[in-house]
Parts: C-alpha cells; structure tokens; sequence
C-alpha cells in the first residue's frame, strides 16, 4: 500500500487545525462566547460550506475552497459586526456598504484563477467588484434583520438581491472573456459563476435566520460538545503519521 505525502500532510494540517478550534471552544467562557471570536467563528464555517459547496461541486475543490473561505469570513464578519451593533444600539444599518460588494468581486475572481487562469480572474476581479460595489452603494442589498419567525422561503428582496448579484457576476465574467479574448468557453463559465452566486446567496438567505439565532443563543453544552469532538478528531488525525510508521507503508 502506497500512502501519498502530501495527503498526510494535509491530513496533520487538518488536525492541528481541528485541536486549535476544538481549544477555542472549550474555552468558550474566556472568549465571551456570541461576542467573541466564537461568535465570528461559528458564522465563519457555518457561510464557508454554504457558499462553497455549490461551487465545489461545479466547479472544483479549488475554487470551491477559495470562494467559500473567502465569502465565508466575509459574511460571518458582516454578520458579526452587525448583531454587535445590534445589542449595542438596538439598531442597525439598512442597507450593506460599497467596500463589502466590492470585497465579494475581488473573492469571486481569486476563486477563478486556478480554474481559467490568472488574466481572466484579474479582469473578472476588477469588473466583479466595480459592479457589485456599484450595486451594494445603490441600497439593493439588505442587512439582516432578526425575526422569532421560521422562513423557508427568503424575503422578496433577499431573492431579488441574489438575482441582481447573479446577474452582475456574470455579465462582469462575460466582458472580462471579452476583454482579455477569452473565448467563448469562458463566457459561458461566465454565466455558470453567475447562476451558482444567485443559488448561493439564496442558501445563505435560507440560513441566516437560524444561524444568526444560533450563533446568538447556543447553550453552553454546545461549546463543550464541539470542542470535545473536534480535539478528538485532530488527535485521530495528528496520529496518521505514527500509524503508517509502524505499519511500514511506503510514502511517496
């Protein structure tokens, strides 16, 4: 049996990741638990797969993990920054600024870069954010607001706003082709990027409710549970190293 190095390599690094988070939960009563790096954390991998695995299937691991990361910590941010306000203010802004549209572009073309290339993903990066700023600065994205009722269905301009990210994202994919004479194959990827931005804003518009509630409200035993199971699963994967070294498998 032949084990690749760079497998358990990742499988360390992911281990040694899983023992950090799995630290920070059980020390959730040092860090303030919802107002706190907790708070930020929860909603950082909760947006992460949400935005990510619609990407990931279509369209790789690659931009999959970059777009998810990258909305991911955008979003829980934003989220983050706006339940703070919230309890401090008992208010908040309606409507989300230019810089956090702009900051979406700037993600949604890195995340393209593996796939079609660094050119078309610079060109993709700057359009994506000039259109996604000049959307957000025209007040079509809303910020959350909490509610004690369950929606399946998202708000009206939740939906609206997701199609109108859609379809920025993608006309700004089809003139960076344009511009850079990508062809006709990266237009098309343009329309795709498109389509998977409007389904996955929708996904976060399903979820946000319950995470934000969540996120806010989750019981002590939650941390503790998580931590616990987290720190178990990092020690199961810092130990690949030492088992495939006492069964003599050969690493390549």
């Amino acid at each position: 049996m032949v084990v690749s190095s760079r497998l358990i390599a990742g499988l360390g690094l992911t281990g040694v990741t899983c023992d950090a988070i799995g630290g920070l939960y059980l020390a959730y009563d040092l860090f303030r638990r919802h107002a706190g790096p907790l708070g930020v954390l929860t909603r950082v991998v909760t947006y992460s797969v949400a935005l990510g695995l619609p990407f990931w299937l279509a369209l790789g691991p690659a931009f999959g993990a970059i777009a998810g990361i990258g909305f991911g910590v955008l979003v829980g941010f934003d989220f983050w920054w706006l339940a703070r306000i919230q309890r401090l203010q008992l208010s908040s802004p309606l409507r989300q600024s230019a810089p956090a549209g702009a900051a979406r572009g700037i993600v949604i073309g890195l995340a393209a870069m593996p796939r079609y290339g660094s050119r078309f993903g610079l060109a993709f990066a700057a359009l994506a954010a000039a259109g996604l700023a000049a959307l957000y600065r025209l007040g079509f994205v809303r910020t959350y607001k909490p509610s004690g009722v369950s929606r399946i269905i998202p708000h009206r301009a939740a939906i609206k706003a997701a199609f109108m990210r859609g379809i920025v994202i993608a006309a700004a994919a089809a003139l960076a082709a344009a511009a850079i004479g990508a062809g006709r194959s990266r237009e098309e990827a343009g329309l795709l990027i498109g389509l998977l931005v409007g389904v996955s804003s929708i996904a976060v518009a399903v979820v946000t409710p319950h995470v934000e509630w969540w996120t806010e409200n989750a019981p002590d035993s939650f941390f503790i549970g998580a931590g616990l199971l987290l720190v178990f699963c990092g020690l199961l994967l810092d130990s690949v190293p030492y088992v495939v070294t006492l069964l003599r498998i050969d690493v390549r």
